[in-house]
């Protein structure tokens, strides 16, 4: 493997292209559970790839690194596209609670999140590999830095997505929801009253809140939190 070889793996990125396309087909269809979900198995199965690669050596090693990096950037490229298309839809559940339009506030967490992660990561894994004996600037490295470089791949990233998909499992905002949760605002903006919301716009209300569906649309914006969130089968009536 030589530095180029890397290289033209990492250029595999391309594939986000076409992918966007796609995923914006089933982030309407399926919804961003769907999204995230599968973005996480992909490369979770990726991962594992990569080490089994790293242990077993195959013939044709750069063939199978081509393919498994391939199918990799499909799955980051569908889960960097998934969180851009869901955030805009989280300040409409924020004015259900609090009457306010705070999108600026929003999209300035979610970068400064983003942004702060990235560097915390970018460094925490620096000090790991300097610990494992990882050299920079050297084209070969010692067994330990090879191993500590698996174990940050598989280990590490793989555990973090392994929660990440946890976390997604819960999430129950998608594009019908998001639609009850639009008209209801409508409504009550239009002077429709609390007390007409039907059973199954409450349930949606507190399930995508975490809120009782009667301290939403509150002047005094202090809602007080469920101690369990409502469940919702958008399926019945």
């Amino acid at each position: 493997m030589t530095v180029t070889d890397s290289a033209n793996i990492l250029s595999l990125s391309f594939v986000g292209i076409f992918v966007t396309i796609g995923a914006g087909v089933l982030m309407v269809k399926k919804g961003p559970k769907f999204l995230f979900l599968s973005a996480y198995s992909l490369m979770l199965l990726m991962l594992v790839a990569f080490y089994a690669v790293f242990q077993l050596r195959p013939e044709n090693m750069l063939m199978w690194l081509l393919g498994i990096g391939l199918v990799y950037q499909i799955g980051r490229a569908t889960l960097e596209f998934t969180p851009w298309n869901v955030f805009p839809l989280i300040p409409d559940l924020d004015e259900l609670l609090t009457k306010q339009h705070r999108e600026g506030i929003f999209a300035a967490v979610m970068t400064f999140v983003r942004k702060s992660t990235v560097a915390v990561a970018t460094f925490a894994v620096g000090v790991i590999l300097e610990k494992g004996g990882y050299i920079t600037g050297e084209t070969t490295q010692s067994i330990a830095a090879q191993n500590t470089i698996a174990g940050v791949l598989v280990i590490g990233t793989g555990g973090l997505l392994v929660i990440a998909g946890a976390f997604a499992m819960t999430l129950q905002l998608n594009r019908e929801t998001h639609g009850i949760v639009v008209a209801e605002i409508d409504r009550l903006k239009a002077g429709g009253a609390k007390a007409d919301a039907t059973p199954k716009v409450r349930a949606v209300v507190e399930a995508l809140t975490g809120f009782d569906y009667d301290d939403v649309w509150d002047d005094k914006n202090v809602p007080t939190v469920k101690t369990a969130r409502a469940r919702v089968d958008i399926e019945e009536d």
